[in-house]
């Protein structure tokens, strides 16, 4: 957060900086008092993280890939697998500090393989909306963007993000804790969106759409990864309570309700990248994550539904143009 400003400005983007600059502060200010005790908690887990200096890094990998020439010693692995391990959950992921293998919940390189050659990202300035800890930025940035932003309001990810920054120590990339609601907006900036599982946690969908619609620059592209209900009618499902064990699912609206949302938003050329059932090779408990993951969220005897009764997560990828 602190080189936010300096990143942006750095990189010629004065209005954005500009922009941010009271919520950041705001944000400093938090963090400096120490009134809150996972901000206090998780400074001092990025504080353990060791010195260790990267050599090189691949952002084109499955994982997230930095390395060392030099020789790392026990003490200094132990310490960094033991700081990464204190920043749970990772969700998001891979990820490979100098041989530390962070075995994220979500396999997220499958998602990014099913868009990431139906977009130019070269010299883009792009957005991601509920970022976690970044990975989808670390691998636009292996594309060649200009400038990324991550917003993320959950400190853990937030911080999750500044220890693999740390060592990549890439000065167009960042990311503020924020909620989106939170961020002033900024017309016609971002050339990209990304905007991957969010949507069906927003009671006002259109709303959010229309905001993001007004802060990309005409001719942009907006990544949309949601949930579905696969249906050719323009319907969506309500769950009564949760939906695959989250309570703040809002709306799994079928393709065909997600174009007329996007439509009525100000986005045209509407196309659907890709549609897939979500399987435990792309979602699973492992010891970086949370002790529950996708197998436990749908029914023991019939894996086609939830533990609810709905049908089984299944996503899409829908790329569409800003008017």
């Amino acid at each position: 957060m602190d080189n936010l400003i300096k990143n942006a400005s750095k990189n010629g983007f004065i209005n954005l900086s500009e922009s941010l600059a009271h919520l950041i502060k705001e944000k400093q200010e938090l963090f400096n008092s120490d009134s809150n005790k996972l901000i206090t908690q998780f400074k001092e887990f990025y504080k353990s993280l060791p010195d260790i200096k990267s050599d090189s890094y691949n952002l084109n990998k499955e994982a997230v890939y930095v390395y060392t020439k030099q020789d790392i010693s026990p003490e200094n692995m132990n310490k960094l697998r033991d700081s990464l391990l204190k920043m749970l959950p990772w969700r998001k992921g891979p990820f490979d500090l100098f041989g530390t293998y962070i075995d994220s919940e979500w396999n997220s390189d499958l998602k990014w393989k099913r868009f990431c050659d139906k977009i130019d990202l070269k010299d883009k300035i792009v957005l991601d909306i509920g970022s976690s800890n970044g990975y989808y930025l670390f691998k636009a940035a292996g594309k060649g963007i200009k400038f990324g932003l991550g917003i993320e309001p959950f400190i853990p990810y937030y911080f999750q993000f500044q220890a693999v920054n740390k060592y990549i120590k890439s000065d167009n990339l960042s990311c503020i804790p924020a909620a989106f609601e939170e961020v002033p907006v900024i017309k016609n900036f971002y050339d990209t969106v990304f905007l991957m599982g969010v949507l069906y946690h927003r009671k006002s969908p259109l709303d959010m759409l229309s905001k993001i619609r007004e802060t990309m620059k005409s001719k942009g592209e907006l990544i949309l990864e949601n949930l579905i209900i696969e249906s050719d009618q323009s319907i969506a499902l309500i769950p009564e309570k949760r939906y695959a064990n989250m309570n703040n699912v809002y709306f799994v609206p079928s393709i065909k309700t997600l174009e007329i949302w996007l439509k009525k938003s100000g986005f045209t050329d509407i196309s659907c990248l890709d549609v897939s059932k979500t399987y435990f090779s792309e979602q699973r408990k492992t010891k970086w994550t949370f002790d529950k993951s996708l197998e436990d969220f749908l029914d023991p005897e019939d894996q086609d539904k939830t533990v609810e009764g709905y049908p089984a997560p299944v996503r899409a990828v829908i790329k569409a143009i800003a008017k």
